[in-house]
């Protein structure tokens, strides 16, 4: 992967599973990682394996489903580290990135937010 040096991802579902492989992997490369997830206890522990892998990291208690959720993951970011310019990611990144359509759990003003906050890369059409 190519250094994302100086950049901020944010990552949701990243308590588990593809989420949390990304976010780690994303922290490899030196990225500021805001990772989002649902489970407090998994976060937390995400968050010294993140600088671990050599990046910084910021756990957000969050459930995209809930437009509240989006807006403090958000903040989060622009608060932290000053906003997010890398592409969103979820449990299905894979497939969200190859076909460029918000996962099926996310609602669509969900996905919109995330998306305008880290850029267009994959704004829902």
């Amino acid at each position: 992967m190519q250094s994302l040096s100086g950049e901020v991802a944010l990552v949701t579902g990243a308590t588990g599973g593809i989420g949390w492989a990304t976010a780690l992997a994303l922290a490899a490369a030196g990225a500021k990682v805001v990772a989002a997830g649902r489970r407090q206890a998994e976060g937390d522990g995400t968050v010294p394996l993140l600088r671990g892998a050599g990046g910084e990291g910021h756990f957000v208690a969050a459930d995209v489903s809930h437009d509240e959720d989006v807006e403090r993951i958000i903040e989060a970011a622009v608060e932290r580290f000053g906003g997010c310019a890398a592409r969103p990611t979820s449990p299905e990144s894979t497939a969200m990135w190859a076909s460029r359509t918000p996962p099926s759990n996310n609602s669509t003003s969900s996905w919109a937010r995330i998306s305008a906050a880290c850029g267009s890369a994959c704004a829902t059409n």
